[in-house]
């Protein structure tokens, strides 16, 4: 309103009406955020409540060519308001390194990834992605996103922006530029994802029919990260079919847990009620939550190894009666 005023005596600031005669070159003019085209009208009274506003598109110089009535009747001819637009500044974009397990899936907020900008909010700083490296699946909702897709601050800043990573890659990157959308203002950054690799080791069990061995680290060994024994814990989700999954002589059955420690301590066992192999398939995780990777122990039984039975011994026999010695004397 301080920019452009217009009074008449007979006609109140509603009743002081300006239609748009010349289109600005270098922006748009908006009434309450809605672009006004060539012929649009707005009052004084839009003006005096803040209703009217310019945004720049690019650097120059621009101007809004109006006519003005009051009421029915014109004042004067076409008339001009002169702005002077210049070169919007790149915005400020930092980002912070993730970490995750393998398998999991985190959002990604504005702690990790901010961009700022002196006079422009969030739903205007818009990120394109112009790499990707790492597995992994970068989403914006429910919506994959790849190269060249984009998304906004306000996404971001809304928790609509997340990752899911891989089981394999320890780490995964999007290189984005940050455009304001008004001028050539742009900032590029680059966002890590560090992602733990458990590490996997498994054998084979081997026992025969009939018998109860422990899992053993021979079996059994997943390490993650920093996670303790006790935090790396193993859901069954297959269980050989002629045997028994213990746990402190407790059967264990599907989607049943145990952990690292407790193979560590010998307290998962297994028993083998025939000769017939299989697998155990378990699915592994921090602390019982997403999981980061499938194991498989197999198991090899064996017959119980025949024993052929042992002769029984003949009785010695007996040994022959020695014969009586005689003696005679003759006198």
């Amino acid at each position: 309103a301080a920019t452009l005023l217009a009074t008449h005596p007979d006609a109140t600031a509603a009743q002081m009406v300006y239609t748009i005669v010349g289109a600005p070159t270098h922006g748009q003019w908006l009434l309450d955020a809605q672009a006004l085209a060539l012929g649009a009208r707005f009052t004084q009274a839009d003006l005096n409540e803040g209703r009217i506003s310019y945004r720049g598109t690019s650097a120059g110089a621009d101007s809004l060519a109006y006519r003005l009535q009051a009421g029915t009747g014109p004042l004067g001819g076409t008339q001009r308001v002169t702005i002077s637009v210049a070169a919007a500044p790149a915005p400020t974009v930092r980002a912070t390194p993730l970490a995750l397990d393998a398998g999991a899936s985190l959002s990604v907020g504005s702690a990790a990834l901010s961009a700022s900008h002196a006079y422009l909010d969030a739903s205007t700083l818009q990120y394109t992605i112009e790499a990707r490296s790492g597995e992994g699946i970068w989403l914006l909702g429910d919506r994959v996103l790849g190269i060249g897709d984009h998304f906004s601050q306000a996404d971001v800043d809304g928790g609509r922006l997340s990752f899911q990573a891989g089981r394999v890659d320890p780490e995964a990157a999007l290189t984005l530029r940050v455009d304001t959308g008004f001028g050539p203002g742009s900032a590029s950054t680059q966002l890590r994802v560090v992602v733990t690799i458990p590490s996997v080791h498994t054998g084979a069990l081997a026992l025969s029919v009939g018998d109860q061995r422990p899992l053993t680290l021979a079996e059994l060994q997943v390490g993650i990260g920093d996670a303790s024994d006790a935090q790396v814990v193993y859901t069954i989700e297959a269980l050989p079919a002629h045997g028994e999954l213990r746990l402190d002589g407790r059967t264990l059955g599907l989607r049943e847990h145990f952990t690292q420690a407790d193979v560590s301590a010998g307290r998962v066992t297994y028993k083998a009620d025939a000769q017939r192999d299989g697998e155990l398939r378990l699915a592994v995780s921090r602390d019982g939550g997403v999981v980061s990777t499938p194991v498989t122990v197999q198991i090899r039984v064996a017959a119980v190894p025949f024993t052929p039975p042992v002769p029984a011994r003949a009785p010695a026999p007996a040994a022959a009666a020695s014969a009586p010695t005689c003696r005679s004397a003759w006198s």
